[in-house]
């Protein structure tokens, strides 16, 4: 997922794009630790994650099409990856997000365009 957002940055003239966003935290963290839910303060932290998403001009939303690499640092479980999709289209569902598809240039392209219009 990425966001993009010109209202938050450290200098209000600036923009920024980010390749995750508070939202992919919850999610993570759902899956990563044992009974969050019942976490008062992982219910502080979702509360302060869903606020800060709201704030985010665009919202573009990868399904997860193309190849896991083996970088040593992303899961490469084709379930787990299956989860952490499953549970963010849950929590997108409550924002206007765009989909991006295809291969990398025709993403690329298409994420230019979201923002331009």
């Amino acid at each position: 997922m990425l966001v993009a957002n010109k209202a938050t940055s450290a200098n209000k003239n600036q923009s920024f794009v980010s390749d995750g966003c508070t939202l992919n935290s919850i999610v993570y963290l759902k899956t990563k630790v044992k009974n969050a839910d019942k976490n008062p303060k992982f219910s502080e932290f979702c509360e302060l994650a869903i606020k800060n998403a709201k704030k985010y001009d665009f919202i573009i939303y990868l399904p997860p099409e193309l190849p896991l690499v083996d970088d040593g640092f992303r899961p490469l479980s084709p379930e787990f990856r299956s989860e952490i999709n499953h549970l963010l289209l849950d929590i997108l569902k409550d924002y206007k997000f765009y989909t991006v598809r295809g291969e990398l240039k025709e993403r690329i392209k298409q994420i230019k365009d979201i923002i331009k219009n």
